[in-house]
């Protein structure tokens, strides 16, 4: 009987457990539904705010201020937990609600709460802006100087997500080429996602992680541009490359060159990219 005991001991207090916990979460978002859907899936939680809220948008509705007030402990609650919270909810959201100046409040409330959410993060900053700008009132010398602070945070932000944007395509080029080489595809074919991997301006880059990465992709598309042209003089002849990496690659066309009979002069293959077939 003691072990039966136990296990209805142990039944009662996670029952005890759970209604303390709903009592605490319909007490800080104010109805029950919100509260149990504020820590699940990002999927669902969108699914609720979306049959719940979001979807108003459709019908040409906006937020009450009784339902901003339940909306904002919402998001701060799910980011303040490291939950996902997409961006389309967010922005949704905000567009929603009347009041520019509870506009300005969320936003500013989840721009102080986001974790690696870049995107998220430049929209948000580009929609303060504009609700700043577009104030009903007049803009004072300090709000002025706001929009100019925020500005300075936005661009960088810009940067960093089209440096992103970049390296994955420069990646995906790469990735795509190596592929299609080891499976004898079309060597055409071959040297186009090469060269597209190269093509993004990587001394231009002023983040050092990403010159690195940048830098790496340049020289394992040369060198697999030159694993594809071996065995054609006249091509491995006519490849050229930025000094920069004149010494990770030459070592392999030289050794190529010269099983052809072909004479390798480092100055020849300095030079601006040939995308061409010859």
């Amino acid at each position: 009987m003691i072990p039966k005991c136990k296990n209805y001991l142990t039944l009662f207090f996670s029952f005890i457990l759970v209604f303390l916990y709903c009592s605490k979460s319909s007490a800080q978002f104010g109805s029950f539904p919100q509260a149990t859907y504020a820590d699940s899936l990002p999927a669902i939680f969108d699914e609720y705010l979306e049959d719940n809220q979001l979807g108003m948008i459709r019908e040409g509705y906006t937020l009450d201020s009784e339902q901003v007030k339940r909306m904002a402990p919402l998001f701060t609650y799910r980011f303040k937990k490291g939950l996902f919270v997409s961006q389309k909810s967010v922005l949704s959201a905000i567009r929603l609600i009347p009041d520019y100046k509870d506009k300005v409040k969320l936003i500013d409330t989840v721009l102080n709460l986001i974790y690696e959410q870049p995107s998220l993060k430049a929209f948000l900053i580009k929609e303060r802006i504009f609700y700043t700008i577009n104030t009903p009132e007049r803009l004072s010398a300090d709000s002025l100087q706001s929009v100019v602070s925020l500005y300075n945070k936005y661009i960088p932000l810009i940067d960093s997500l089209t440096l992103i944007r970049n390296w994955t395509k420069s990646e995906a080029h790469l990735t795509i080429a190596d592929l299609i080489y080891k499976s004898d595809g079309d060597p055409d074919l071959i040297e186009k996602h090469y060269y597209d991997s190269m093509k993004y301006p990587y001394f231009n880059v002023s983040d050092k992680n990403y010159l690195s990465e940048f830098f790496d992709n340049y020289i394992e598309a040369i060198l697999g541009i030159i694993e594809n042209r071996r065995g054609d003089l006249e091509k491995l002849l006519n490849i050229r490359y930025v000094p920069a990496v004149h010494s990770r690659v030459a070592p392999l066309l030289k050794m190529y060159i010269e099983e052809l009979g072909g004479t390798f002069e480092d100055k020849t293959f300095i030079g601006p990219n040939k995308n061409n077939k010859n």
